[in-house]
This record gives C-alpha cells, sequence and structure tokens, in this order.
C-alpha cells in the first residue's frame, strides 16, 4: 500500500481537517495534552478558507501561545475570539476559533453565532507569525539537503582558489538557500582582501614583481567571485556591506551594482549614491543597476522609473529615455497579468529584448568576467535575461578549462607599468 506524500503546510487544509473530525466523531482519536476533540469535531462548522486558518492555527499551537500571550495583554476577558475573516474584507461577518488566555482551543464558531464576552483578535497577526515559522522550517529543510552536497568548508576552499575552482552545480546547490553559506563566503571575501592588502604593501615596498601580480590577480578573481555570490544573498546585512564597496571607483564596481539589482532593498541605494555621487563611473554603474533593479523587482519598477528620470543620465540621454519608455511599456503590459503578484510574462521579455534594447547595453553596467564564459554584452544580457547567478559560472565539466584559461592569461598577460 503506497503511503500519501505529505502535504506543504501552507496547502489548503480543508479535506484533512474533513477526515480529523469525521475520525473524532467515530470515538477513534488520539488522546492526548492539547488535542481538543470538541474543538476538531466542531471545525465541520466551517468550509473553505476559514476552515483552513482555523486548522492552520490549531498546527501552530505552540506559536499561538506566544503570540496570545502578547496580544492578551490589553485584554482582561479569560477567552479570545480569532476572526477567521478575509483580512481585507473585515465588515463581512467570520467565522471565530475561541481559545483561553494560555492558548487552550476550545471551539470553532460560524459566523451566524455570538462570541459572548471574549476578546475580538485578527488572524492577522498570527498569519504573519505562522508565514515566518514555516519559512523558517522549510529553510532549515533546504539545509539539511544542502549541506550534504556541498559543505560551507568546500565552497570557502573553491572560493579562495580562485577561478575555476568554483562550478555551476556547486553554485545552484547554494541558491537553494543561499544563507546556508553566507559566512562562508564572506570568510573568503574578507581573506582575499585581507592579504591583498599585504600584497599591495610587499608591492610599495618591492614594486610590482611577477609573483606579487599574479597573487593580486588570483586574489581579486576571489573577490569577484564572491560578489556574484553575494548578489546572490537577498539579506540586509549584505546589502548594507555592498552600499560600502559602491561608493567609490574602485575595481569592482559594476560587479557590485549587479549584485545590489538582485536585493529587494538595493534601489534605494542604488538611486541615493546615483543623485549624489560627483563621480562619472560611479553614476554610472548605479544607474545601469537600477534599471536592472527594475526588470528583477517588477512590483517596484513603476516608482524606480519616476524616480530615474529625475537623476540626469550618465551617458547617452537618448539610448536612456528609450530604455525607460520600453520599461514603462513592459510594466503597462505585465500588470493587468491574472498571477498575483504580477510577473514579467517571458513572452512579452523576449518582446523587449528584440525592441533595440541589445542595442542600449553600454548603459548597463560591465562585470568583471573571471568564468571566462561570456563577453561583456553576454553578461549585461544576462542580468536583463533575469537569469540566476549560477548561469554565470561554467559547469563542472569546463570548469578545468577556465582553470586552464586563467593560468594561461597569468601567464602571458604583460604586468602594468
Amino acid at each position: 500500500m503506497h503511503s500519501r506524500p505529505p502535504r506543504p503546510s501552507l496547502e489548503p487544509l480543508a479535506l484533512r481537517t474533513s477526515e480529523l473530525a469525521a475520525t473524532l466523531l467515530r470515538g477513534e482519536a488520539r488522546k492526548g495534552p492539547g488535542h481538543s476533540e470538541h474543538f476538531l469535531a466542531r471545525t465541520l462548522r466551517l468550509e473553505g478558507p476559514e476552515q483552513d486558518r482555523a486548522m492552520r492555527l490549531y498546527h501552530h499551537s505552540a506559536l499561538l501561545r506566544e503570540v496570545l500571550c502578547q496580544q492578551m495583554k490589553d485584554h482582561k476577558e479569560e477567552r479570545a475570539a480569532i476572526a477567521l475573516g478575509d483580512p481585507d474584507d473585515d465588515k463581512r461577518p467570520c467565522a471565530h476559533v475561541i481559545v483561553t488566555r494560555r492558548g487552550i482551543f476550545v471551539t470553532c464558531l460560524s459566523a451566524s453565532m455570538s462570541v459572548d464576552d471574549a476578546a475580538l483578535l485578527s488572524y492577522q497577526p498570527l498569519q504573519e507569525a505562522m508565514d515566518r515559522t514555516d519559512a523558517q522550517q522549510q529553510a532549515a529543510l533546504r539545509r539539511k539537503k544542502q549541506l550534504p552536497l556541498l559543505s560551507a568548508e568546500a565552497l570557502a576552499e573553491a572560493l579562495s582558489a580562485g577561478p575555476g575552482h568554483v562550478h555551476r552545480e556547486m553554485v545552484e546547490i547554494l541558491e537553494m538557500e543561499p544563507q546556508t553559506y553566507l559566512i562562508a563566503v564572506s570568510r573568503a571575501f574578507f581573506r582575499a582582501l585581507a592579504q591583498a592588502g599585504r600584497y599591495e604593501e610587499m608591492r610599495a615596498k618591492y614594486g610590482l614583481q611577477p609573483e606579487i601580480w599574479k597573487k593580486l590577480c588570483r586574489l581579486e578573481g576571489t573577490v569577484t567571485l564572491c560578489f556574484y555570490l553575494f548578489g546572490a544573498m537577498d539579506e540586509t546585512l549584505i546589502t548594507e556591506m555592498l552600499c560600502i564597496y559602491l561608493d567609490h571607483d574602485g575595481p569592482n564596481l559594476n560587479d557590485v551594482a549587479v549584485s545590489l539589482s538582485r536585493h529587494k532593498g538595493g534601489a534605494r541605494p542604488l538611486l541615493e549614491i546615483c543623485q549624489k555621487t560627483s563621480s562619472t563611473p560611479v553614476r554610472r554603474a548605479c544607474y545601469g543597476g537600477a534599471l536592472l533593479h527594475a526588470l528583477r523587482h517588477p512590483k517596484a519598477m513603476p516608482d524606480l522609473l519616476s524616480e530615474l528620470r529625475k537623476v540626469p543620465p550618465p551617458g547617452d540621454e537618448a539610448r536612456t529615455r528609450a530604455m525607460l519608455s520600453l520599461l514603462d511599456e513592459l510594466w503597462g503590459v505585465n500588470r493587468e497579468a491574472p498571477q498575483a503578484p504580477w510577473f514579467i510574462d517571458p513572452r512579452q521579455l523576449e518582446v523587449f529584448l528584440s525592441r533595440g534594447v541589445r542595442a542600449m547595453l553600454p548603459l548597463l553596467p560591465e562585470v568583471a568576467d573571471p568564468t571566462w564564459l561570456l563577453t561583456a554584452d553576454e553578461h549585461r544580457e544576462h542580468a536583463l535575461r533575469r537569469l540566476p547567478v549560477s548561469a554565470m559560472f561554467p559547469r563542472k565539466e569546463i570548469a578545468s578549462g577556465v582553470k586552464a584559461a586563467w593560468d594561461r592569461f597569468l601567464r602571458t598577460t604583460q604586468m602594468p607599468v
């Protein structure tokens, strides 16, 4: 007999509720603390989304007790009535879950039944808390799956070894839950920066010797790879760190701008620096990064395009205005899409790319390429297509070729004077 696969915690629970309630009515319920036969039987009064919400509360009973402790501080009642209606339609009568101050489930009341003297509470704070808890649990499951496939130590060693040692399959594992490897990538990044500082001191003391130059090139390659991966780690801490490296014309300026364009919170620093900087390269990188952000985060596109029109274009004004107009049109086509939240349809994106956008690629940042896979314009088009970070890395079977190309570059390229 095949076992039924477990349902994700956020899926509708109506069927499971009905089956459990029917079992309880037959007298076959499992006994134990906190398992209220009366409450579960009363869920049969509910249906649809209200039943789903009631059962979701029941399956998060420990979290409910924690949140309820805070919500009931301002109430003297011994019981609470949690509204199960649509949060966007709070004037419509709805069912309620009745719980005690200590979070013990009592019963379910349909929309036509009175809650008497129970304290009325909103479902919204509980939903937000449950969403966070479910997200944390899902992230923990992904981490449990990730680490046997790619340890944090293995990724840090590959990054320190430089280009050709980090391949696409490794980054695809990282993208399952990027924060799993935040410490490993950060450690490789700051170690490379520290070593580069020491070699710069040696360069100042002994001049640019071949070995010093090669080592600096390898360390710069590691730093660039780390910036790529930071783009996949949409965390406030990483966003703030990237801003530190954005406000000056350094060798990785464009890499930082492209990484920030992937972060939900990246638009504001890109715009602010674009408006205040006196450096043309910095303004160009930030402006291009903001254009990419509009494509990657389409819900923020209208406000972002409005702000970009207030900033003097850093390059060809005609090209810039044309790009903004095309983005406006792309947003207008997709905002009425039936999906929620709305998205950029892949077919519309292809139309967008075919309508002269390739001629506007110089408006976008030119990232460094330690992977030896793409030309500058191919990197820019890769960003326009909103491809994941992993697509910028070589597959495992050709990674050895990237290593060879990098070594050949170091052997044959003339050192700067």
